[in-house]
């Protein structure tokens, strides 16, 4: 398939030149789901890790040749049209509580509702080409819906749907569970489509993504068919810091609270992390949601659909064969794949979802300053402007290829039947920062380029606040980059990468 002129090259397949809307679902406004209805919450009020260019001829594919990109050829991508690529409450059957105030509603029934809807696994589109065939054209929904998802605090229904039916939010399950168990590089492709249309669609498919797949790889057999007998299966929630889980007769107490719950809106089941209080071993721990307290105060400058709510567990029981240890990398079911290790899929996750969201900023500036071109003081012959943008381009394109290369490399070594050595564990966690350090750089430049555009309501006001939620994120924090250039020196010998520290 033909490639945008400027989209950076993505693993095959390709991406398309169109994308083609094919669900029925009304758009924004159109209508109101039963999901969307039982959570519509009001409008809210309202770092340099640098590395040097890297490998462009890497970039510049002999099958998609890309033109070189000077102050001249500049000007030749700006006039090309742009194209896409690929108050605290609690679920139960009493109803939501808010503040201190219980409102008798239909939650349970709406969880219940939820869950007997038709599991993505079952519609047969579960290869990798299929499935990136089918998030490809979802782009016009999805992107239709950006602005809505913003406001509401959550993915439109139609959406979520939509995800499920093209197995988004089946990438990294196994196949003997219905998913496609898709290599890295295929999911981080995924990943980019999606979040270049929307980047908090994007990073709630990662999250559910993730969290289901792992679950399914390290159960044993019987409970994962078990939990995968659930109908639109998805599980959510966080797993960086440890509540407290006593072990009882047939399994264990689990208790703590924790934040960052990011797609719980739409999942069936809850992700924590606990600690054993007899043993110390972290282990994951999967909830029905039906179980968990929940508390909407994600109230944020950015990621606002993500809804990445807090919540809480109290002396909830789980049953031991429904949690897994967290540091686990020998899976019951599937392949190499789950040899990664958790910590390390956070570049396959937040590193996709920065060059996606990087993509559509540039995107978007461009077709800004071509509808500008002619006026006086526009961007359009301005010779500096030329440069700060391929430079822009070059970022993104190099942070792209650094961390492709790096997960090809990783692919390599565990299909091989290999362990990852600290080494690649530790340029894994570096090619993130630097995909992330980029997408920041390139969201102050197209800030700063567009003017009043960016700063009134519209798409890259509300890409560049997204932009500033999701640089947060621990996995891209100042210590892992310092964690890293001390193991890259020799200065860490005999520690290695636990999540998100080297010790």
């Amino acid at each position: 398939m033909p490639i945008s002129p400027l989209c950076a090259v993505r693993s095959d397949p390709q991406i398309p030149t169109s994308a083609t809307r094919t669900s029925t679902s009304p758009g924004p406004g159109a209508g109101t789901s039963i999901e969307s209805a039982s959570w519509r919450y009001g409008p809210r009020q309202t770092r340099a890790c640098m590395f040097p260019v890297y490998a462009i001829s890497h970039v510049f594919s002999n099958t998609h040749p890309l033109p070189v990109i000077t102050r001249r050829s500049c000007r030749m991508v700006l006039s090309r049209p742009r194209r896409p690529i690929r108050n605290r409450w609690s679920c139960s059957k009493r109803g939501v509580s808010v503040g201190t105030t219980t409102f008798a509603t239909n939650i349970g029934v709406h969880m219940t509702e939820l869950a007997h809807r038709p599991l993505a696994a079952g519609t047969g589109t579960t290869s990798p080409g299929e499935v990136l065939d089918a998030v490809a054209a979802l782009h016009e929904l999805v992107d239709s819906y950006g602005a809505q998802n913003d406001i509401e605090g959550r993915i439109a229904e139609p959406v979520v749907q939509a995800l499920y039916d093209s197995g988004a939010i089946g990438v990294i399950t196994p196949r003997e569970l219905g998913g496609s168990e898709m290599t890295p590089r295929q999911a981080m492709d995924v990943y980019r489509t999606l979040s270049y249309a929307d980047p908090s669609t994007g990073w709630v498919t990662m999250a559910l993504a993730m969290s289901t797949g792992l679950a399914g790889a390290f159960f044993e057999p019987d409970p994962a068919h078990e939990l995968f007998a659930t109908p639109r299966l998805g599980i959510a929630g966080q797993g960086t810091r440890a509540g407290r889980a006593e072990p009882v007769e047939g399994g264990y107490l689990v208790s703590g609270q924790w934040s960052f719950a990011s797609g719980i809106k739409h999942a069936t089941h809850l992700h924590t992390a606990a600690a054993d209080t007899k043993t110390g071993e972290t282990r994951f721990f999967i909830v029905p949601v039906a179980q968990v307290d929940f508390v909407d105060n994600w109230d944020v400058l950015g990621l606002r659909a993500t809804g990445s709510i807090d919540y809480t567990l109290d002396n909830t029981f789980v049953r031991t064969e429904f949690s897994y240890p967290s540091l686990s990398t020998s899976p019951n079911t599937g392949g190499w794949l789950y040899r990664v290790g958790i910590g390390n899929f956070a570049s396959i996750n937040h590193g996709a979802w920065a060059l996606g969201v990087g993509r559509r900023l540039l995107d978007e500036l461009a077709t800004s300053v071509q509808k500008k071109s002619g006026r006086a003081g526009s961007w359009g012959d301005n010779a500096s402007f030329h440069e700060q943008y391929a430079n822009a381009e070059l970022r993104l394109r190099s942070a792209q290829a650094l961390l492709y290369d790096v997960w090809e490399e990783i692919e390599s070594v565990l299909a091989g039947g290999e362990r990852m050595s600290v080494r690649l564990e530790t340029l894994n966690r570096a090619a993130l920062c630097n995909a992330t350090e980029a997408l920041d750089e390139i969201a102050g430049f197209v800030y700063r380029s567009a003017g009043s555009e960016a700063l009134r309501p519209g798409v890259i006001q509300r890409l560049y606040r997204d932009v500033h939620g999701g640089t947060q994120h621990i996995s891209s924090s100042p210590i892992i980059l310092q964690s890293a250039g001390r193991q890259l020196a020799g200065l860490a010998e005999g520690q290695k990468w636990v999540h998100f520290q080297l010790i």
